[in-house]
């Protein structure tokens, strides 16, 4: 056996919930090795007969949810009216919920929806099941409990089934029969001696990354209140031409060509001979990645290719040349495919080897389940001018955490990293992002109707003048409008440019919060201030506002490539500079001449750096270690890709002394970091 040492952060033992899984029923009058049976009663036997308590992607109910279930199998020959019977999860609330009028015949099976939402219909109960653990308790119309089951830890799709349906065996499986018969698979009762707990597998996998061709080697011990002696321990799956040996209890595979993607084995274990609990399961995840270089190397099928090293894999294609006009293609995520249109997004980009992208999809939108929603419309970010690969995700995620420290809510932009496949070829290292637009503001219940301006250059200064202090042909100059009509109404911006344009710094702070949260845009310039955004200070920000409900401009962050310790075209910025940004935002010169607003605002920037607060060192370095962690081996592949193209580009001749691999790019940043919290520890202690 094979032990491979860290390459990222190595996961945390997978270690079964010490729950003891067990099954009540009226089958004999006996209590025996802790398990408490029921005397025959006068109800016709009604069984839990299998059940899922992590559903992720199993089965789906009549919404398109996929919600916990419970199998109900009526064991007895007569036909049983389930009105008044009840199931539970709660033994202190044994009638949680109560069941409407359903007969069931003899042999019928009946499956409800553990989701918590009754209002969905007689098939969808008041409570969730745990996976963690947890019990479930079926009772007759008198009350009295007819089929009590305690379940252990449950894994991801993996049903809990009983052997033969009605029978008193327990396995787990692979394969959800809902509704239909489970399979006998002679499990015999044998619960006299059999002792409490299982075995909670835990394996030596150092590290859950490898890349076709390389070899996944592990060995499995047991972490639980049992020993591997006393314990049956079973792995439900494995890959085509992998072994593991259940007297040696080592896992090994020879992985080739096509052995790309995530790999989930599932074991399950109990106290030996305690066929009638219900096993504990235990999941451990590895990832093999796409090799284009090993012999015989096939291209990745971007259906069943999700993962590659932790990360979420996108697979885009596009009909014709990609231009900054859209094109039509096709997005694969998370193996459903969703017709898009995607063009090259942004000026810079586009004369990248590397481009962003819109990618805009209609009917149907694109599910991105961790935001809870679909979209219609994402940004893949480059991380081409940005070989640490973390500094815009950096600041969104810093504003979203500065919202949090205020306790307020903001309009934040919501990013993860991805890998991208483009045109069935592996492309890189993307962050993935939301398209700023009137869906956006939707999301964060905002009137999808109100006006969102974009500041595309430094005229949007909140002055009469431009940058260069010439008097504007218009005060909303500097800006254009992105949602909202009519689309040439620039009514209520110019009224705030006439208002802060001419006003002194008292009257700006005096008047804000009728224009805007002063805390909010406080927060804007010490972000800015902060990671030295010299780039996004002024510009490269939208500004949401609803005229119809008389409420206040919004900021909302963006384009953040000059952050961080360099600018927008890579070059240095050193991490001892400083910038006002009197020239391009006046309401920033407000904040900081004002002498009360001054104090209030250096008096935020204390609170923001404080206890780790979300400008403090801990806070950033944190973020950061996270960052790397996830990205550690995509951003090497992806570094190894597009280096040269980055040595090449136009800004090479700014680089000349201070070139990094992604490796030195790292520990720059973390240094540029370290630097600036010494900074400001001198300037505002």
């Amino acid at each position: 056996m094979v032990l491979l040492s860290c390459l990222l952060a190595c996961p945390a033992p997978i270690v079964g919930d010490p729950v003891t899984g067990t099954v009540d029923s009226h089958d004999s009058a006996h209590d025996t090795g802790g398990v408490t049976t029921l005397p025959d009663a006068d109800w016709p036997r009604v069984v839990v007969n299998e059940f899922m308590a992590a559903n992720d992607s199993t089965h789906a109910d009549g919404t398109g949810a996929w919600s916990d279930w419970i199998e109900l199998y009526n064991a007895s020959d007569v036909a049983v009216d389930l009105a008044d019977w009840t199931l539970s999860d709660d033994p202190d609330n044994p009638d949680d919920h109560t069941l409407e009028s359903r007969v069931l015949q003899p042999g019928e099976h009946w499956v409800v929806w553990a989701d918590n939402d009754r209002s969905l219909g007689p098939d969808h109960l008041d409570f969730s099941l745990a996976r963690s653990g947890g019990e479930i308790l079926l009772s007759g119309p008198d009350g009295r409990v007819v089929d009590r089951v305690s379940y252990p830890i449950q894994a991801s799709d993996v049903v809990a089934v009983r052997d033969g349906d009605g029978g008193v065996g327990w396995a787990l499986s692979l394969t959800a029969t809902p509704g239909a018969a489970n399979a006998d698979a002679g499990l015999a009762a044998a619960r006299a001696d059999a002792p409490e707990g299982h075995c909670g597998p835990v394996t030596d996998l150092a590290q859950p990354h490898f890349l076709e061709g390389q070899p996944v080697s592990f060995g499995v011990s047991c972490g639980g209140e049992l020993t591997l002696a006393e314990s049956e321990l079973v792995l439900l799956t494995q890959p085509d031409g992998a072994a593991f040996d259940a007297e040696a209890l080592t896992f090994d595979w020879a992985t080739g060509p096509t052995s790309g993607g995530r790999h989930d084995l599932v074991f399950w274990d109990r106290a030996a001979g305690a066929t009638d609990r219900v096993p504990a399961a235990a999941t451990v995840t590895f990832w093999v990645a796409d090799n284009p270089n090993l012999a015989g190397a096939v291209a990745v099928d971007p259906l069943t290719y999700t993962e590659e090293w932790g990360l979420p894999v996108f697979h885009l294609t596009h009909d014709g040349s990609l231009t900054e006009s859209y094109t039509t293609g096709e997005t694969i995520y998370r193996g459903v495919a969703t017709p898009h249109e995607i063009k090259i997004r942004g000026a810079a980009s586009a004369s990248y080897d590397k481009n962003s992208w819109t990618v805009k999809y209609d009917e149907p939108e694109l599910e991105v389940e961790d935001w809870g929603r679909s979209r219609d419309r994402l940004v893949f970010l480059t991380t081409f001018d940005d070989n640490s690969y973390v500094r815009q995700k950096l600041i969104y995620d810093l504003w979203a955490a500065m919202a949090d420290h205020a306790g307020e809510s903001r309009l934040t932009p919501r990013s993860f990293f991805a890998v991208v496949y483009l045109q069935g070829v592996y492309h890189g290292l993307y962050v993935v992002i939301d398209h700023v637009d009137n869906e956006f503001v939707d999301h964060f219940g905002l009137n999808r109707d109100g006006n969102l301006y974009k500041s595309v250059n430094h005229d949007a200064n909140f002055e009469l003048t431009d940058y260069y202090g010439r008097t504007k042909s218009t005060p909303h100059a500097g800006y254009e409008k992105k949602e909202g009509e009519p689309s040439d109404d620039f009514s209520d911006l110019d009224s705030l440019v006439n208002w802060s344009g001419p006003a002194s710094a008292s009257d700006i702070l005096d008047g804000a919060e009728d224009w805007f949260p002063l805390g909010e845009f406080q927060d804007w310039f010490l972000l800015v201030y902060y990671s030295l955004s010299e780039d996004s200070a002024g510009k490269n920000a939208y500004l949401y506002n609803d005229p119809t409900q008389a409420t206040r401009f919004r900021y909302v962050p963006w384009d953040f490539n000059h952050a961080w310790g360099q600018n927008w075209y890579t070059a240095r910025t050193s991490s001892d500079s400083l910038n006002d940004y009197f020239s391009v935002n006046r309401l920033f010169w407000a904040m900081q001449t004002d002498p009360a607003g001054s104090d209030e605002l250096w008096a935020r920037f204390a609170d923001l750096r404080a206890d780790g607060g979300p400008l403090s060192r801990e806070w950033l370095e944190a973020v950061v270690d996270d960052y790397f962690a996830q990205i550690e081996l995509s951003a090497e592949r992806d570094w190894a890709k597009w280096s040269d193209a980055y040595h090449n580009e136009w800004w090479a001749p700014y680089r000349e002394s201070d070139w990094t691999t992604y490796q030195e790019e790292k520990a720059y940043l973390y240094t540029w970091l370290d630097e600036r919290a010494d900074l400001f520890e001198d300037l505002h202690p």
